[in-house]
């Protein structure tokens, strides 16, 4: 059904499982189009009753694919490349933000991108081997 993701509904829990492991679970375009189409999927699916996300292989998620999202992109026109990165956000941040059911994260090890996803879950689990790291900038007021 997806390329990029496994999805599993028990009783009243869906688990979505980032699948590329060989990457890391590295986001790239089709992965952001296939959360976003799954998290639409399950905010109407009455067997879901709260949502895991969880990544294969040992890392949960290493970020962005670069190669993928600048390098593949640079061949498309401007508008074509500007809706591949409004649907990557849109799946990344506002799409999960929003998401109307409890969400649980449940990485191997937390990254950059996991750390981008704290806010937006309600509860998180960690293991043993997970670290965490979030990149925090301060401004200055007198900038």
């Amino acid at each position: 059904m997806y390329q990029t993701l496994l999805l599993d509904i028990s009783g009243n829990l869906a688990t979505i499982t980032l699948n590329r492991p060989e990457k890391r679970n590295a986001i790239n375009p089709a992965l952001s189009f296939e959360m976003l189409e799954v998290f639409e999927a399950l905010e109407s699916d009455e067997r879901c009753g709260a949502l895991v996300l969880t990544g294969a292989g040992e890392a949960y998620s290493s970020g962005m694919d670069l190669r993928e999202y600048f390098r593949a992109t640079d061949k498309l026109n401007y508008d074509e490349r500007l809706k591949v990165m409004r649907k990557s956000a849109m799946a990344q941040w506002k799409r999960l933000q929003f998401f109307g059911k409890p969400t649980i994260e449940a990485p191997v090890l937390r990254t950059e991108l996991a750390a981008r996803l704290v806010p937006l879950s309600n509860v998180i689990f960690s293991f043993r081997k997970s670290f965490f790291r979030k990149c925090i900038r301060r401004i200055s007021p007198e900038r």
